[in-house]
């Protein structure tokens, strides 16, 4: 393996666990690319589509500084507060895992890029020291917990599983989906209840993003048609 190969499977390795990571698995399919740039912008503005595809370097010196900083925060985190709901339960174990194990791997990443040439290095460090300098994670942790868009794209991100195996006939069910998880939260189920226009107004938003993103649902299918032949009269 060359080593830029080597970079990259180094910097894909962090903030995996041990297990196959059916979210992210290579290779990503257009919708979910569209996804995850626009999470990511949401985050860091000023990366490009062409960073995923042409620039992997940049966009994996965010990625790192992005991970390195919500090790620090994660360490701050008392998991033993969260709501006792199955929903939160794999978000613990993701806080648990990002505390423990992560540093590692962003230091491995980062030892596999000093290896790089000269001009890739200097885009994954570039990358990574503007990511720290403008603490990324910290305003990311901000956005997610008032921003619409980030939590519809990591909701998406996170159903690609049952997307890509067509367990989703509609933007509609899975609209459904997203707010079973949204409404778990306390506090949101009541407000929703209570406020039509804003759940109406969500729902805009996440058919907007589905369509323009190209999210690629199973569909219902066209109904069969009749092949009984009619009788004819004389």
């Amino acid at each position: 393996m060359d080593k830029r190969g080597e970079f990259l499977r180094m910097a894909d390795e962090v903030a995996k666990d041990s297990e196959p990571d059916p979210w992210t698995a290579e290779p990503w399919p257009d919708w979910f690319q569209n996804v995850v740039l626009r999470l990511t912008r949401v985050f860091i503005p000023t990366l490009k589509r062409e960073d995923l595809k042409k620039n992997r370097e940049r966009f994996e010196g965010y990625g790192l500084a992005f991970v390195s900083q919500l090790v620090e925060e994660a360490r701050k985190v008392d998991t033993t507060k969260f709501p006792e709901n199955p929903v939160f339960e794999w978000l613990k174990s993701v806080v648990e895992n990002i505390a423990t194990v992560e540093a590692p791997k962003i230091q491995a990443a980062l030892h596999a890029a000093i290896a790089l040439p000269t001009a890739e290095s200097a885009e994954v460090f570039a990358a990574f020291a503007k990511g720290l300098k403008k603490h990324t994670a910290d305003f990311a942790i901000k956005r997610m917990a008032d921003n619409q868009t980030a939590q519809i794209c990591l909701f998406l991100i996170f159903a690609r599983p049952s997307i890509e195996a067509k367990k989703v006939p509609t933007v509609t069910v899975l609209f459904e989906k997203f707010m079973k998880i949204k409404e778990a939260v306390p506090g949101q189920k009541e407000f929703f209840r209570n406020n039509a226009d804003a759940r109406r107004s969500l729902e805009q938003h996440f058919r907007k993003i589905c369509t323009t993103d190209k999210v690629k649902l199973a569909g219902r299918g066209q109904p069969k048609r009749n092949k009984t032949k009619a009788v004819r009269t004389r």
